[in-house]
């Protein structure tokens, strides 16, 4: 080894430096230095590898041994949205929804949503409020209406083993809750449903039955299917049937469109802007304060005739789904009083002889109570006009379509029972106390209290007036019809075992409660109230000679408004 000594440095430290690198051992290369990093980094990979597939190994051992395997994510139990088929008697509930304004109310909802909380097929957390398993009714009645055919759809929570053996109809779960219900409330069956489905919005078609006691028409217990009576009983029950005006067999206040909003403030000659108060606009006041109802037409007939008709076939013949059959060439028009707007006429579906949220002496346009509060009174009241003024406009929900109504002979729900008489109504949907106020008014003519022409004018746009309305009591839905599924275009439906389940209940329970409100006191009172009606001759003459006038003038209308049409489309 060669060193080279540097004046000034003691040559004894170099050799020592010397001597330490000969004994050193040789710097490693960077491929040696980049090998032993990779093993470094890939041997924990490695050891992770090894424990998941021991723990692998392991589950599949514990599986041949017959040991529990399940794993934490899987759930314990499964929401389905399920419709279930529900009857119940309606004279000890406050309705059928549920009243938040009302808690001390007792519904049938209320009952079922308890029953299905202990049932534990809704949480107690979903319980509180029934939004949030996505409920819907397909119909709402009112105190003392009954129902053998209500569908609710809501989200259901099932074990695994109940979704799994739930089967067509649901009647295992079924069973499951009626033990939770009392007697007047049943579930029949439930079917599962896509997530989309709603009862309320499904449901295209209801059917209601309501039992008048014989003697309210004077007639025999045997009854006779060629009575007079009965035969102007069932031409008013033709007279309601097709697209007609229900504005006044219902609290028609509840039905007018929204008022519009204030006018913005335009510039005036003077350039400065003028607010909308102070211009000339429509009035506020409702034109029917003017025109009181005191049991004569009224005189002044100002303004154009309201353009109301719009043709509609109601016939199912050429469509199995029951849809409803527009005439395409007609179109709205925003301008006419009381015009059925074709869309929403199909798509409303109000309040179904439901009146939870209007209670009291409430009072129409003009401070003129409401037909149920003035009816007491037994004085028909009714005015006619052409133009009632943006006060009392008509609008398309003030119209439903009747596909029938019809009364049957004298029958007995019971054997010995009270002789009755059924009258069905059919129709894609009804407004508040519809069925009753058609009951009351049939029932009026039949007996002589009412001209049969006054019913035809009462369903006119022009007319406004007060009808009599029946005891809720025996009011029934008794079927329903859903719209098809888009894609199977299958119907949701009752089956067999929902429809055993229905009958019994029907027979059992449902009858022998009509039968026994047949016997009441009421009815009695009732047909004193029809056979007192009052009302000025003379003001009916002019009535229903301004009704006819205005039936006369339909074609001109309906030729003058396709012109209008065409003229608007070129």
């Amino acid at each position: 080894m060669l060193c080279k000594l540097h004046s000034g440095v003691p040559s004894v430290f170099l050799v020592r430096r010397a001597l330490q690198c000969l004994h050193a051992p040789p710097p490693a290369s960077r491929w040696n230095q980049s090998r032993a990093a990779s093993a470094t980094q890939h041997e924990p990979e490695t050891q992770t590898e090894s424990s998941e597939t021991k723990t692998r190994l392991t589950r599949i051992q514990r599986s041949q041994q017959g040991l529990d395997t399940q794993d934490r994510r899987t759930p314990k139990s499964v929401k389905r949205k399920v419709a279930m088929y529900i009857g119940y008697v309606g004279s000890d509930f406050s309705g059928l929804q549920i009243q938040p304004d009302q808690p001390d109310s007792i519904t049938v909802e209320s009952v079922l949503q308890a029953a299905l909380t202990e049932a534990e097929l809704i949480s107690e957390a979903n319980s509180v409020s029934l939004t949030k398993v996505g409920w819907s009714r397909s119909s709402r009645t009112d105190k003392g209406v009954h129902s053998i055919c209500t569908i609710i759809s809501f989200k259901m929570e099932l074990t695994l083993d109940a979704a799994a053996s739930f089967g067509d109809e649901g009647l295992q779960v079924a069973a499951r809750i009626n033990p939770f219900l009392p007697e007047q409330v049943r579930v029949f069956a439930l079917h599962y449903v896509n997530r989309s489905f709603n009862a309320r919005s499904y449901c295209v078609q209801r059917t209601y039955h309501y039992y008048i006691p014989a003697s309210v028409l004077g007639l025999q217990s045997h009854g006779d299917a060629n009575n007079e009576t009965m035969d102007r009983l069932r031409a008013c029950l033709k007279t309601f049937e097709g697209s007609r005006a229900f504005h006044n067999y219902t609290k028609r206040r509840l039905y007018r469109l929204p008022a519009k909003p204030p006018k913005p403030p335009v510039p005036s000659d003077d350039g400065m802007h003028r607010p909308a108060s102070s211009m000339p606009a429509e009035s506020s006041s409702h034109e029917a304060a003017a025109i009181p109802l005191v049991g004569g037409a009224a005189r002044r007939s100002t303004g154009r005739v309201q353009k109301h008709e719009r043709r509609l076939s109601t016939s199912t013949d050429g469509d199995q789904n029951g849809a409803i059959q527009l005439d395409e060439s007609l179109q709205p028009n925003d301008d006419s009083d009381g015009a059925m707007i074709l869309n929403e006429a199909i798509l409303d579906d109000d309040d179904d002889e439901n009146d939870h949220n209007h209670n009291g002496a409430a009072t129409e346009a003009g401070g003129s109570p409401d037909a149920v509060d003035l009816w007491p009174q037994r004085t028909l009241q009714f005015s006619y006009q052409d133009d009632w003024g943006p006060g009392d406009k008509l609008g398309s929900a003030h119209y439903r379509i009747v596909r029938k109504a019809s009364a049957s002979d004298v029958l007995q729900l019971t054997p010995n029972g009270t002789p009755c008489i059924r009258l069905t109504f059919c129709a894609n949907s009804f407004v508040l106390h519809q069925i009753r106020h058609m009951v009351a008014t049939a029932a009026a003519v039949a007996i002589g209290s009412i001209p049969p022409e006054f019913v035809d004018a009462s369903l006119s746009p022009c007319c406004r007036t007060i009808t009599p309305i029946s005891p809720p009591q025996t009011l029934v839905l008794v079927d329903n019809m859903n719209s098809r599924y888009p894609m199977s275009e299958d119907r949701l439906e009752l089956q067999e075992g929902g429809q055993s389940a229905q009958e019994y209940f029907y027979t059992q329970t449902v009858q022998p409660a009509l039968s026994a409100m047949l016997e009441g006191i009421e009815w009695a009172q009732w047909r004193s109230e029809l056979s007192r009606i009052q009302y000025d001759q003379g003001a009916m003459s002019l009535l229903l000679s301004q009704h006819a006038a205005w039936k006369a003038t339909k074609p001109v209308r309906s030729s003058k408004q396709s012109d209008e049409q065409s003229t608007h489309a070129s």
